[in-house]
């Protein structure tokens, strides 16, 4: 009946916005009743409305709200005047609702409906539209009624909506591929950064004297990509070439879509641009690549197949399919190559799944030829992996490497029987010899003696040809015995054993003050130093004067050289002087076998490393070899 009561009132002072005064005296029945109906009807308004409408006296205070206002904002009637229009209010938006509520005071009411946000009793914020009046009591101005629809959804759609336009111009900025928006006539009414680096045009001059038309290499594909993209409602991946404007041609991909009116009519196109042209040269030379790789495979007078992680063949060169009778990608490899039911004892699949490529010799259960195989990791795009094998048939080559073995114990047995046979008559002629001159001297002649001696030479060097014989076959046979080669200390020993000859002829010994040691084989190392520098004093001729030692690393190896300053040989013949047997013109009269470089040759490979020699610049000759420092 309170509620009432009040609405009464308010509706007694309710003189429109005109201001006019109602009659000074008493309401006639015809009027109090017409007056009652009114009030009626705005009570049914007030109560029923779904808009939030409310009451504040002149200086904001609270003096009636609908149930919609009290709903929207959590409270109870009774608490409604405890309330200000402006306590509602956060701090921001005071000012703009002052000067608000003095423009209604002012006019009578608001120009245009003002938008606020305001607190509800939990906390929360609403947004609400409100449009106000001046309500008028015998004339006077006595307070303010105002309708507030609520627009708390429509503000956060439109938050929303920035948000999601923010996020649009951001990705349309920062995007790498090349974004526009066109008329149906091919005018520019978007670009963004990308697409303007792309074909080099500035903004301006793309918005306000381009028409998309001139990018096209051929103009016929803008009309052909009008009538696709509009007939299915949009294109995507569309190959198409386009010109840059530096006149450089470019093959892109093109995916855009239809722009329309509410009413359905076609607006024009917006899309996106991506150039494809370097990706096309890769996919060109892959295409090449693999061509090559097929014609490879297909030469390979050999069998090659790759299989997965799960040992089932994925592919089969020719000469494997031959071989097994069919095609058995999709089978068991160890079914497939050598008819067996379980992996091969032998398999090596988990190193080369690990990233390893593994090289071996395997005799075949299935035919027992012999294969050499090299297995090779595959990666994949997709990051799983296969195994690839090439394999070669070695079955003649072993068959050779027996016999070679086979034919290299005889020849090892000959030379041993030969060096035997020859060092026997050798040391017999000689002792011969000896004695017939030592005791029948003075009955022979000058011839006579010449004879002996010249038999005794020939003694000694055949006795120190089947010597040399002896150490070629120990350095080719004799197992290796590895050890820590002080090489400071083997050179003292080399310079004390030739000290005679070097003092005699006054030659010079130069060495570096350190050497590292190695690992090597210590009698074989003493006897390539000893060959190298006793060839050395043989071949060095009457001006020799010095013998240089050097040492020097390179990648994974040690280099040891001696050089001398003696008559040297031609770069043409310093591949040939470590062949056995090979002796310079300059050599005859002086002793020696020709083996002592061949020698130095066949330890130095043993070591794993080579030899090799070069004059020097004005005269002599240096001579190289190399020890793998991983030997073994």
């Amino acid at each position: 009946m309170k509620n009432e009561k009040n609405h009464s009132e308010e509706s007694k002072g309710l003189r429109l916005k005109s201001g006019e005064p109602g009659p000074s005296g008493s309401i006639p029945g015809e009027a109090e009743e017409r007056f009652s109906e009114i009030e009626a009807r705005y009570k049914a308004l007030f109560d029923g409305s779904s808009y939030c409408v409310y009451i504040h006296d002149l200086k904001g205070r609270l003096l009636d709200a609908n149930d919609a206002a009290l709903r929207l904002f959590g409270y109870e009637r009774n608490e409604i005047k405890s309330l200000t229009f402006t306590s509602l209010l956060d701090e921001d938006q005071l000012s703009d609702a002052h000067e608000a509520v003095e423009e209604i005071k002012k006019l009578g009411s608001a120009k245009k409906p003002k938008e606020y946000r305001l607190k509800t009793k939990d906390g929360g914020r609403v947004w609400v539209e409100t449009d106000a009046a001046v309500l008028y009591r015998q004339g006077k101005p006595y307070a303010v009624q105002g309708v507030a629809r609520d627009i708390t959804a429509r503000k956060q759609a439109e938050a929303a909506l920035r948000e999601s336009e923010r996020k649009y111009r951001t990705l349309f900025d920062d995007s790498r591929d090349a974004i526009y928006i066109t008329t149906r006539e091919g005018i520019f009414l978007a670009a963004n950064p990308a697409l303007l680096k792309l074909f080099g045009y500035t903004e301006n001059h793309l918005m306000e004297q381009f028409n998309v038309r001139d990018l096209y290499a051929d103009p016929h594909d803008r009309e052909k990509f009008q009538r696709k993209v509009e007939k299915y409602g949009s294109v995507k991946n569309h190959d198409v070439q386009f010109r840059k404007k530096n006149g450089e041609e470019m093959q892109c991909l093109l995916t855009a879509s239809v722009r329309r009116a509410t009413t359905g009519d076609i607006l024009g196109y917006q899309g996106i641009i991506r150039d494809i042209t370097e990706q096309k040269k890769a996919e060109e030379i892959l295409r090449e690549s693999e061509a090559h790789y097929r014609a490879v495979v297909e030469a390979f007078d050999g069998l090659i197949y790759i299989c997965s992680p799960d040992f089932r063949v994925e592919f089969m060169n020719r000469r494997f399919i031959e071989r097994t009778g069919y095609n058995a990608i999709g089978e068991l490899c160890y079914k497939a190559l050598h008819n067996l039911d379980a992996i091969c004892p032998w398999c090596v699949n988990t190193r080369v799944f690990k990233g390893e490529t593994v090289r071996w010799e395997v005799q075949s259960p299935k035919d027992q030829r012999w294969w050499y195989v090299v297995n090779t990791p595959i990666y994949h795009e997709d990051g799983s992996m296969s195994k690839q094998s090439m394999i070669l048939d070695i079955t003649d080559r072993k068959k050779m490497e027996e016999e070679l073995k086979e034919s290299s114990k005889r020849i090892k047995l000959f030379a041993y029987s030969v060096s035997h046979d020859l060092k026997n008559p050798a040391v017999s002629a000689y002792a011969f010899a000896k004695r017939l001159r030592e005791r029948y001297g003075d009955v022979l002649d000058e011839k006579g003696g010449n004879y002996c001696d010249r038999i005794m030479r020939a003694s000694e060097q055949i006795a120190a040809l089947v010597e040399q014989i002896g150490v070629f076959i120990k350095a080719k046979e004799v197992p290796l015995n590895l050890e820590d080669v002080n090489l400071k200390e083997m050179l003292q020993i080399c310079r004390e054993e030739f000290s005679t000859q070097l003092e005699a002829r006054q030659i010079k010994w130069r060495e570096p003050r350190n050497i590292p040691r190695v690992k090597a084989d210590r009698i074989s190392i003493s006897r390539v130093l000893r060959n190298l520098v006793d060839n050395a004093l043989k071949y060095g001729g009457d001006d020799l004067s010095e013998i240089i030692i050097g040492y020097t690393e390179k990648d994974d190896r040690h280099v040891l050289s001696v050089a001398d300053n003696g008559i040297g040989i031609k770069a043409g013949d310093a591949k040939r002087v470590f062949g056995m047997f090979i002796r310079k013109n300059s050599a005859r009269g002086i002793q020696g076998t020709g083996l002592g470089l061949a020698i130095v040759k066949e330890i130095a490979e043993r070591h794993g490393g080579g030899v090799w020699a070069t004059p020097r610049d004005k005269k002599g000759i240096t001579f190289y070899v190399s020890l793998s420092k991983d030997i073994t």
